[in-house]
């Protein structure tokens, strides 16, 4: 058997209260977008599509070992992939150190690895999703009300590995499951 499994920063409740309040309008206007929902917000550092059973311990084990110190972040501003003229995704830009949310992605990346799990993806494109759409939609006005969001900034001092079991959620949306958590150390100075 194998699992569908990601490994990720999760925004503090704090940042996650303030985007509710911000996108809680829109979420009732008629639009081809399907929102995800607060308690499933995230920034995807490694996608693991297909892990065995046999993999579980070792990804564990490696994870833990990942100590690159804490993350500075903040949600600044709108996306929309694969582009704003043929979006299926919105999302917000995670900040304001990229580079350094790129180097965890790689460390992670590369722990999963040594661990004999694949990962899934190609370079990392620091963002958390808010809703998704089956085609291509031009994105360009949700862009600029994305881009008036600015969230409060938080460090990420762990990262989670989740389980995701695709239609078990309300409304047949993922429900996801923490497997384990990791700290990250304190800030490298």
């Amino acid at each position: 058997m194998s699992r569908r499994l990601f490994v990720a920063l999760l925004p503090p409740a704090s940042v996650r209260d303030d985007l509710t309040r911000f996108l809680e309008p829109r979420w009732e206007a008629e639009t081809p977008w399907r929102w995800t929902r607060p308690e499933t917000w995230h920034i995807t550092l490694a996608f693991l599509p297909a892990v065995s059973d046999a993999r579980i311990d070792p990804l564990i084990g490696s994870l833990a070992e990942v100590r690159t110190g804490a993350v500075p972040l903040a949600l600044d501003g709108g996306l929309a992939f694969p582009d704003a003229l043929r979006a299926r995704v919105l999302a917000l830009r995670v900040g304001p150190d990229a580079e350094r949310t790129t180097r965890l992605a790689g460390t992670v990346r590369r722990a999963c690895n040594r661990a004999g799990v694949e990962v899934d993806g190609t370079r990392l494109r620091a963002h958390l999703t808010l809703a998704r759409t089956s085609r291509p939609h031009p994105a360009g006005s949700w862009i600029d009300l994305l881009d008036t969001f600015r969230s409060e900034p938080w460090v990420g001092t762990e990262v989670v590995l989740v389980e995701s079991h695709l239609g078990q959620g309300p409304g047949g949306t993922p429900l996801y499951e923490i497997v384990e958590t990791f700290g990250l150390a304190a800030p490298s100075r």
